[in-house]
């Protein structure tokens, strides 16, 4: 970069251009001198904003690589609970058929006898009875 003052053309393409004094190359070199500083500033401003573009890069980059990873972690648990399922799941089914083969009861009263019995309803109680309800219970008590 040079920092000499850049020369002085006046608009026009004839020779007239020239006519009257120059500017001063004080003048001149002030003002290439603030020229200078401001595209400095402008540069900086600009490996700001490059800088900051890195990051955002980086940033995205890392946000990206943890959602792959939480991806694959969820995908191999997965693996792991299918398979969980599958191993109980025989071996459920290998503990049923050697219980029904053992057993000399028919299938069908083991699997009456394995379903769920309805839970006794206890009795009511004799101020909620009607009068005819607690005639009926003392007969059952007697």
């Amino acid at each position: 970069r040079n920092d000499a003052p850049i020369p002085f053309l006046p608009a026009g393409k004839g020779e007239d251009r020239f006519i009257g004094v120059q500017p001063s190359t004080e003048q001149r070199a002030r003002l290439q001198m603030i020229r200078n500083t401001n595209m400095a500033k402008n540069q900086t401003g600009n490996a700001i904003v490059a800088k900051h573009k890195r990051w955002l890069r980086s940033f995205a980059q890392t946000v990206q690589k943890a959602k792959l990873d939480h991806m694959e972690s969820k995908l191999v648990s997965d693996a792991r609970a299918a398979a969980f399922r599958d191993k109980q799941s025989t071996l459920r089914k290998q503990a049923v058929s050697t219980a029904f083969q053992d057993s000399p009861v028919p299938a069908q009263e083991v699997a009456q006898a394995t379903k769920r019995s309805k839970v006794k309803e206890a009795p009511k109680p004799k101020w909620a009875m009607t009068a005819d309800e607690a005639d009926i219970a003392e007969e059952d008590e007697l």
